[in-house]
């Protein structure tokens, strides 16, 4: 048996999760200033990431962060979404092209991807 020092305590355990916190809002913060870039190669690498990804929430954060870059490779792969993927999943890329509510061109392919889920 360990002495009772050796062993994990809960500020150790506190730690690991801070920790955790951390690496997760890093790894949020980076994917939010790629879409900010609007670089195509940082789109690729947006689509890509989430195709792997298996963290909703970090999903999430990859959609909006798609959503924000406002570039049309990253509108047509929230669409495809809303038109074709998981219920979860379409409801983020429609939480995500809601950047774009000012757009009327992209309220109607919104609309147009909708209609063809159904």
């Amino acid at each position: 048996m360990r002495p009772l020092l050796d062993q994990p305590t809960l500020v150790d355990d506190q730690d690991a999760v801070r920790s955790s916190d951390r690496r997760k809002t890093v790894r949020d913060e980076a994917a939010l200033s790629l879409g900010a870039s609007r670089r195509p190669e940082a789109i690729t690498k947006l689509i890509e990431a989430w195709k792997r990804a298996d963290d909703r929430e970090f999903k999430s954060v990859l959609l909006r962060s798609l959503g924000s870059s406002r570039r049309e490779s990253a509108i047509d792969f929230l669409l495809d979404l809303v038109r074709s993927g998981l219920s979860q999943d379409a409801t983020q890329a429609l939480d995500a092209l809601r950047l774009h509510d000012p757009s009327e061109e992209i309220q109607v392919r919104i609309e147009q991807a909708r209609s063809e889920r159904e």
